[in-house]
């Protein structure tokens, strides 16, 4: 009855304060407000003008109303008996759902594969309710939380952020994380997350709670691997905005790993993790979203730099635009500058936690699934930040919207040190090479200037680089000798997705197409079905095709003994 009381009451004074209805009505008020001030401003002195300010005045008493409804509320959540009251019991609570899932009676994973049926009955409410209370202390009244007891809740959230089959919903694991993220330490240095992701915290001043993060067995086997599996599946949500959401979560996700980097017993958690199953387990998913996000959100980034200048250049000489299609630019342009602010934020953490993950981690992504994907991410970014295209990347004051184009260029070259100084087979090399699109033999001399000139890397690193730039040439230049000795390859050896020649073709008993491994893996990767027919597929039901990998192996042989021997440099399939 506890529980539903405060559900009705309590927790929905707090959605309405922080992602309710009147929370978002209030927003709509607030710019419909602007609006119609505005509107008022242009139409002053015209017959338009008593209309104009009566819908200013009915908007701005609406607003003045929601404004004391909202007062009303606060002043609800701030008596500091009925917070304490709320805490204690949600203690409880979390202490409870402990006892119902875990045997021993005290925090413990694995959980048990079966789901206790006093657990599994139990509504889903429960946890968020308990999730959206804490969240908004650590939010707005944390001096509140300051000396409460708050291990339990960190194990809680622990414990069911890395059980999916107990709490089954991405969105609310991904709340959990967020939850995580406000009970966490704060940063040791200033600056320490520079170019990362980084938010208040408010249990920055529990040493208990620190104590707990550094030093309990369950935290440090299972938070990092709970949280890289986390970042994957937020991909998809049961919420509306998911697309959005998924990287506000992964902002929070980031910046817990990040400090989880600095601590050796989590860092030796994420390597084992990453190892799982060679390379090919979970990890992998978590590696291709990084990859995905990175992509688009600093491609989109960089894009609106260009649109951001374009529209300032337009309004620096209005000739010939009407007073509406003026305000129609500056509302165009405040709007890319916040994209393009947020964008940029949230892309910088993502190339951190690459940069900084790949020094110790980098097998998954030398995987052939990977490893070109990476490589034509890394040869995109370069090619923008130090190609012919960073003319067009210079705006004033570029810290304002978190784009710092100096960092993030070093960021981009770390990657590929990290990488190149793990690729004992030359295949990430080859990989830069191979990429069409992007890769420019120039771009990374252009790269070295640039380091060298600014004093960004130390000197050793830059010819590191260039080491690497060296391999990547030679790599393109045994790659030309060997399309020219391959010459036209027959259709039956081409991946029927990429039209390039087969390694390791598989066939998909869903659909009955045969494919090349690498190719399947990677759309596996972000959708477990078949390109086909949209069956369910899975990596272990591919079937190597056997009999094609050996013609295909018996053709390259012919050919390359056909053209004397031209490309002996070239690495055969693997069998």
């Amino acid at each position: 009855m506890t529980l539903k009381a405060l559900h009705l009451g309590v927790i929905k004074v707090v959605d309405e304060l922080t992602d309710g209805p009147m929370y978002w009505h209030m927003n709509q008020m607030a710019n419909a407000q602007q609006e119609a001030q505005a509107l008022v401003e242009r139409l002053t002195g015209t017959p338009q003008q008593a209309q104009a300010q009566a819908q200013l005045d009915m908007v701005s008493a609406r607003l003045d109303m929601l404004t004391c409804v909202k007062a009303c509320y606060q002043t609800v959540l701030s008596d500091p008996e009925l917070v304490a009251d709320c805490l204690a019991f949600y203690k409880l609570v979390v202490t409870w759902l402990l006892r119902l899932v875990s045997p021993s009676g005290m925090p413990e994973m694995p959980l048990p594969e079966q789901v206790p049926m006093s657990f599994a009955l139990l509504p889903e409410w429960i946890v968020e309710d308990t999730v959206e209370f804490m969240l908004y202390m650590s939010r707005y009244q944390p001096r509140l939380l300051l000396g409460s007891q708050l291990t339990y809740f960190m194990l809680f959230c622990v414990v069911f952020m890395g059980s999916p089959s107990y709490l089954r919903s991405p969105h609310l694991r991904g709340k959990l994380c967020e939850l995580v993220h406000s009970l966490l330490p704060p940063p040791q240095q200033a600056g320490q997350q520079a170019g990362g992701w980084t938010r208040r915290r408010a249990g920055g001043g529990d040493q208990a709670l620190s104590y707990l993060f550094e030093t309990h067995p369950l935290v440090l086997s299972y938070m990092v691997p709970s949280l890289l599996s986390v970042y994957s599946d937020v991909e998809h949500t049961d919420r509306a905005n998911q697309f959005y959401a998924k990287f506000n979560m992964r902002q929070y996700i980031g910046d817990i790993l990040m400090h989880c980097w600095t601590l050796q017993p989590h860092q030796e958690a994420w390597k084992r993790f990453a190892a799982l199953q060679g390379g090919r387990g979970p990890y992998l998913r978590f590696a291709n979203m990084l990859i995905n996000d990175a992509t688009y959100l600093l491609d989109d980034a960089l894009k609106k730099v260009q649109d951001y200048k374009s529209i300032e250049r337009l309004l620096a000489n209005p000739a010939g635009l009407s007073q509406q299609e003026l305000q129609e630019k500056r509302q165009h342009l405040g709007r890319c500058k916040q994209e393009m602010t947020s964008s940029f934020y949230l892309g910088s953490g993502v190339i951190n936690t690459l940069a900084v993950s790949t020094a110790e981690v980098t097998g998954p992504f030398l995987l052939p699934e990977m490893v070109e994907r990476l490589a034509g991410m890394l040869n995109y970014f370069l090619l923008y930040l130090a190609g012919p295209q960073r003319k067009m990347l210079k705006i004033d004051n570029p810290e304002q919207y978190n784009f710092r184009p100096k960092w993030l260029l070093v960021q981009i070259c770390t990657v590929y040190l990290n990488m190149s100084a793990a690729d004992r087979a030359g295949v990430f090399a080859a990989a830069i090479a191979a990429d069409k699109r992007s890769y420019r033999p120039e771009m990374f001399a252009e790269a070295s200037m640039i380091l060298r000139q600014l004093g960004l890397m130390p000197e050793l690193q830059i010819q590191l680089l260039e080491g690497l730039a060296a391999q990547v040439a030679q790599a393109a230049v045994q790659e030309e000798a060997e399309e020219e000795v391959l010459g036209d390859v027959p259709d039956e050896f081409l991946d029927p997705i990429q039209y390039t020649l087969m390694q390791d073709p598989v066939r998909l008993p869903t659909s009955g197409s045969i494919m090349d491994r690498a190719t399947i893996m990677r759309h596996l990767l972000t959708d477990p079905r078949d390109p086909i027919n949209r069956d369910k597929l899975t990596p272990e039901m591919l079937q190597p095709e056997v009999e094609l990998k050996a013609r295909i192996d018996a053709w390259l042989r012919e050919q390359r003994a056909s053209s004397g021997g031209a490309a002996a440099g070239v690495a055969p399939m693997e069998s």
